[in-house]
């Protein structure tokens, strides 16, 4: 490969030297998906899960949504019309894959979230060996501009936080309601 530098009168002056400096484009092709550069590489204690965790996703119905019929054969009544409500609406596993990239580049997402403040790739639900040996849940916010949430407290940007059962999860500024359980607790 020959590189060449344009000197001040627009001339191209060729050097013959190898350049060996790493260029990123293979790295750049081997974490991608579907032409896609992928913000996030699965770690090397990744694992998959020996529970059957679910999200259960709690829809929040606003207050000119209050009355209608969800498609689940309840119809959701609310006497304060000011407010508005959070719905069962859907369980999503996450026990077949090892991860789960989560946002609204449906190319590449496990988990599809078509709001206005989720990113392309928001976060990522990463099973995990601990250090016990021990399969365990994390999620990782991939430095999203509105957050990810848990229990209502924002969390960092690229730090693994260890999810439990019954933790609250939520995704920038959509007021849906993601809850944390699996198969042992129903």
């Amino acid at each position: 490969m020959q590189s060449y530098k344009i000197n001040e009168f627009g001339n191209e002056i060729h050097n013959n030297k190898i350049n060996f400096e790493p260029s990123g484009l293979l790295a750049k092709e081997s974490n991608s998906l579907n032409g896609v550069f992928l913000k996030y590489s699965k770690p090397s204690d990744s694992c998959n899960s020996h529970k059957k965790w679910k999200l259960y996703v709690f829809k929040y119905n606003y207050p000119h949504d209050v009355g209608k019929n969800d498609n689940t054969g309840i119809v959701h009544v609310n006497n304060d019309s000011s407010c508005g409500q959070h719905v069962y609406n859907e369980t999503i596993p996450l026990y077949n894959n090892e991860y789960y990239l989560i946002g609204k580049d449906a190319r590449v997402v496990n988990i599809n979230l078509k709001e206005d403040s989720i990113e392309d790739q928001h976060a990522v639900i990463q099973h995990r060996v601990n250090k016990k040996g021990i399969p365990t849940i994390y999620i990782i916010d991939l430095d999203s501009k509105y957050g990810t949430f848990i229990n209502d407290e924002r969390i960092e940007s690229r730090r693994y936080y260890e999810l439990i059962e019954k933790d609250s999860i939520r995704f920038g500024e959509c007021k849906n309601e993601y809850i944390l359980l699996h198969d042992g607790m129903i």
